[in-house]
């Protein structure tokens, strides 16, 4: 059984402005010789739970980082219940927003060149390193067992061999290398407008005016499906890899790209979207711009001003008419 520090870990790592939390603590670990798992059990931190603000103060305590620094690079859970939300430095996520647990994806080609994994990589819709413009790696290529932070160390996993890119058969299409450009501006810590963050980038525009959260939830709404005739549950599912969230933001950014700035088009689009997610991102949005734009999305979809028929909303509710 491996000894408990008595106190705080004596070896300090370098920090990266752009590092992830969960990263700089492994490798703050693994420096003192300390695997994930047992970092978090000898100072009673909960691994693969959403942390708490005590939680992120004691980490940083642990591995000796400054306390704002490390909580502004940690998902921190704030409410309880229905309105449980995640805090990274000032911006609110939802928990779907974020790889849930212990779960982790990486860029190789980052681990080789600086040894640390990037803030972006922690969202389920950042699928592509904007950095190298290569998919994130979500399994091992040795083992194939799906990536995780309880592993030996930043660039090996828990099957003891290095961690290698994937062979990619086809490269990422260019608005999604985009979004993943335009994410990373978001996500960065140093003050950005949203309009400076969208820059150029083959992005939808109405995009800029959600918050980061919204944008994954509206992006996600629009490319989950395939086809309309395709089950949500089962598209979520394809949607968990690293290959099903590349299709889904493929497919999310071309059908907004229809309606930025022609919502009234969103008609057309009807049976490809997944109407269930944007009414819950009306309902509960961390912004009220997600929230309003949401609500005007609906109100679009249930528009049939332009149809020989007196029914109401997206399904008939009271009596049909009698006569035509």
């Amino acid at each position: 059984m491996p000894l408990e520090p008595s106190g705080q870990l004596p070896v300090r790592v370098r920090r990266f402005d752009s590092e992830s939390g969960m990263s700089h603590v492994m490798r703050a670990f693994w420096a003192n010789g300390m695997l994930m798992k047992h970092g978090h059990e000898w100072p009673h931190v909960r691994f693969g739970q959403p942390l708490r603000e005590v939680d992120a103060r004691v980490l940083a305590w642990a591995v000796q980082a400054p306390p704002e620094w490390l909580a502004e690079r940690l998902f921190i859970a704030v409410g309880l219940g229905d309105d449980r939300r995640l805090l990274l430095g000032t911006q609110q996520f939802s928990p779907a927003a974020v790889l849930p647990g212990k779960s982790a994806r990486v860029c190789p080609h980052c681990l080789s060149e600086f040894g640390f994994c990037d803030l972006v990589c922690s969202f389920k819709l950042a699928a592509v390193c904007p950095r190298h413009k290569v998919p994130y790696l979500g399994v091992c290529a040795h083992c194939r067992r799906t990536m995780s932070w309880d592993r030996l160390q930043i660039d090996i996993c828990k099957c003891g061999r290095y961690l290698k890119p994937l062979p990619v058969v086809v490269d990422p299409p260019a608005p999604v290398i985009d979004w993943a450009q335009w994410v990373s501006d978001r996500v960065r810590t140093s003050p950005v407008t949203r309009l400076e963050a969208g820059g150029q980038l083959a992005v939808p525009r109405m995009l800029n005016e959600l918050s980061l959260d919204g944008a994954f939830r509206l992006v996600e709404a629009f490319g989950l499906l395939k086809h309309p005739d395709e089950q949500p549950r089962a598209a979520i599912a394809t949607a968990r890899s690293v290959a099903g969230a590349l299709g889904l933001i493929a497919r999310g950014l071309e059908r907004l790209s229809l309606i930025d700035g022609r919502v009234h088009r969103i008609r057309d689009l009807v049976p490809q979207i997944h109407v269930a997610a944007l009414e819950r991102l009306r309902a509960s949005a961390v912004e009220a711009a997600d929230a309003n734009c949401a609500a005007l999305l609906l109100r679009h979809l249930g528009d049939r001003s332009d149809c020989h028929s007196d029914k109401r909303g997206r399904h008939p509710r009271g009596q049909m008419s009698l006569f035509t």
